[in-house]
């Protein structure tokens, strides 16, 4: 089988009964026996690169739950979005005059950190001026978050929004790999089973109702990349680490700033 391009991987430790062979003394003589005993087993996960006729399957898969949820009279992010233009817009008076004044703080905030940015020797008052900025750069980013996060709730149930999430669930059932420890890494086996894509939900369905601890943990971890991975915001392990690092140095300085 022709390797795969891993996009993003992992390890997940499963608790699995193994044959170990051990000594024991019977009689006079010492004899090895196998039994079975419970080991910590290494599973490697990865994402797969997605070819070409993956990548029109997920647009394919997108097109096709839009089209049926607009038979079915789901709204699409346009019309909510002119209903609500229509009435003035997302946010009241005073939340537009206040969103208004975040986005240009955080804008002003933003320029003159990247001028302080290019002066080789900074002063202390400059170097105190710096630390400031990164710090309401920060709060500023979660405010706004926070706005966009509210208006995007009103999209949650469009007819783009529940194709975005059928899509990425698509991705999610049909590139996840897995390789068990000792297994060839040239012949990874898709971690959800199945020919069809009903049967690979089924397979889903069946973990998820048994609470298998594994799935879980698969999930917390594919997941968040997936999602970026469809966005467009990240496209390797490596932009995924540099941003996961980002928002923890960010939200670090959040926590701090609140609690001096």
């Amino acid at each position: 089988m022709k390797k795969f391009k891993e996009l993003y991987s992992f390890t997940i430790n499963k608790d699995q009964l193994v044959d170990e062979q051990v000594k024991e003394k019977r009689g006079e003589e010492e004899v090895t026996v196998t039994r079975k005993v419970k080991k910590e087993i290494p599973i490697k996960f990865f994402i797969k690169k997605p070819s070409r006729k993956e990548l029109d399957e997920i647009d394919m898969t997108y097109s096709i739950y839009f089209n049926k949820c607009i038979e079915k009279g789901c709204l699409t992010r346009q019309m909510i979005a002119k209903k609500y233009g229509d009435i003035g817009g997302f946010l009241t008076d005073s939340e537009s005059k206040e969103y208004s004044k975040l986005y240009f703080d955080f804008y002003n905030s933003q320029s003159e950190l990247s001028r302080l940015e290019t002066v080789a020797d900074l002063s202390d008052a400059q170097k105190k001026k710096k630390q400031e900025l990164i710090v309401n750069i920060a709060l500023y980013k979660r405010d706004l978050v926070n706005y966009e996060s509210s208006r995007e709730n009103l999209f949650r149930h469009t007819a783009d929004e529940k194709a975005k999430n059928k899509a990425i669930y698509w991705m999610l059932l049909n590139l996840v790999y897995s390789v068990n420890a000792g297994e060839d890494e040239e012949e990874p086996k898709q971690f959800f089973a199945g020919e069809t894509q009903e049967q690979k939900e089924s397979y889903y369905e069946d973990l998820d109702d048994s609470e298998d601890p594994i799935l879980k943990k698969v999930i917390q971890k594919t997941m968040p990349f997936i999602i970026l991975y469809y966005q467009g915001s990240v496209d390797s392990s490596e932009s995924f680490d540099k941003l996961q690092d980002t928002l923890k140095k960010e939200d670090d300085i959040v926590e701090k700033a609140l609690n001096e």
